[in-house]
């Protein structure tokens, strides 16, 4: 079993000179996926740990800010799981620095230590936005997204079919897990009355989505419950079904528990997922309906 934390361990261990980025176990650390965390490093380091991102994009963006934020003569640890990708990885950290070496092999992980970092680095987050077009239906946006996101530079098709399908909202509405937020951002534009809050575990997301959507509240929680306390007319949702690279739904089953005490009296829930999704087995206390399926997906409708 990869165990890339026990890998770095052994090579290296925090002092008050130290950055950890992409994990939480370092006394200081960056991590844009556990809410509490700085999300982006700020300050200089002698020594910095990057935990090997799971999108190439996220990778390339996050060696360039431990580039940014590296001491002169200070060291980079890449630490990442065999199964993960970390040796072509280590063959992509050639492009940040100058040297590059591989110091440990252990715990089916590898760790390659890097030096002198290249000129022209993105080192900031803002380097690193960009923008996309997407349509629904004769509507066209232009939304910003930056790397790491979900489904960034596209409108993933769970998401489309949901906008497509979901009836009218208005009032307060929550969009839970919102990514960069195009759900929002399309049913605002649809119905100028709703007033959306966003919640995503990604902080960076949330970056995204606060300027999609500008001036709606916007909370950093890994569950629903974690949220202050708050009555929706409706919530909307594509959840997150995968912990890594494993389908698990813990986070849904987590999601769809603690929804009633969430919903104002006559609210309903509307969320997407492929049709291989058991949520009628997840529901809990919630009664639900199918609202609309299709071959790869289906909104389902849930209401206490």
């Amino acid at each position: 079993m990869d165990d890339p934390a026990r890998a770095l361990q052994t090579c290296v261990a925090p002092d008050d000179d130290s950055l950890l980025i992409g994990a939480d176990f370092w006394p200081r650390s960056v991590d844009r996926r556990t809410p509490g965390l700085p999300f982006w490093p700020e300050g200089s380091f002698g020594t910095i740990a990057l935990r090997l991102s799971k999108a190439r994009d996220e990778f390339q963006m996050m060696a360039d800010a431990a580039a940014g934020a590296l001491k002169p003569g200070g060291t980079l640890y890449l630490f990442g799981g065999n199964g993960e990708g970390i040796v072509s990885a280590g063959r992509r950290l050639g492009e940040v620095f100058a040297a590059v070496e591989t110091v440990q092999t252990k715990f089916h992980s590898r760790v390659f230590a890097a030096r002198g970092p290249r000129a022209r680095l993105k080192a900031a987050l803002s380097d690193w936005r960009s923008t996309f077009g997407f349509h629904v239906g004769e509507a066209n946006f232009s939304h910003v997204t930056y790397p790491g996101v979900f489904a960034s530079g596209r409108l993933d098709e769970g998401t489309r079919f949901l906008l497509e399908t979901v009836p009218a909202v208005g009032g307060k509405v929550l969009d839970f897990a919102c990514g960069s937020g195009p759900i929002a951002e399309v049913l605002t534009r649809r119905h100028g009355d709703v007033r959306f809050t966003l919640s995503d575990i990604d902080a960076v997301s949330l970056v995204a989505a606060k300027e999609n959507v500008p001036g709606v509240p916007a909370y950093q929680i890994a569950r629903l419950r974690d949220l202050p306390a708050d009555k929706f007319d409706a919530i909307v949702s594509n959840p997150p079904i995968h912990q890594g690279v494993e389908q698990s739904f813990a986070a849904l089953r987590d999601f769809l528990a603690t929804a009633p005490d969430y919903l104002a009296t006559g609210g309903e829930v509307f969320l997407v997922g492929q049709r291989t999704v058991p949520v009628a087995k997840l529901a809990g206390a919630l009664k639900l309906r199918k609202h609309a399926s299709d071959d790869a997906f289906t909104v389902w409708a849930l209401h206490r």
